[in-house]
């Protein structure tokens, strides 16, 4: 699974300078795929401010992320 420019993503592992936030929704500014690793450039959804580049490991689509809340509700 890759990530495009434009999408939205939410966090869902904290990095190592505390930059990151779960649950935080995050626009995809750049994606660079490397031979051994996929980095995306973020900026914040709200203020636009970029963040700087993380792996996409830090993140899920927010469609996914979404799908995951609504099935833990509804095994509640």
């Amino acid at each position: 699974m890759g990530f495009n420019k434009g999408d939205i993503v939410v966090c869902i592992k904290l990095d190592d300078y505390g930059h990151l936030e779960i649950g935080k929704k995050y626009e995809i500014y750049d994606s660079i795929e490397m031979t051994d690793q996929h980095v995306i450039q973020i900026v914040d959804y709200n203020s636009g401010k970029s963040l700087g580049f993380y792996s996409m490991n830090n993140f899920t689509q927010i469609d996914e992320w979404r799908d995951e809340k609504i099935k833990k509700i509804l095994e509640q």
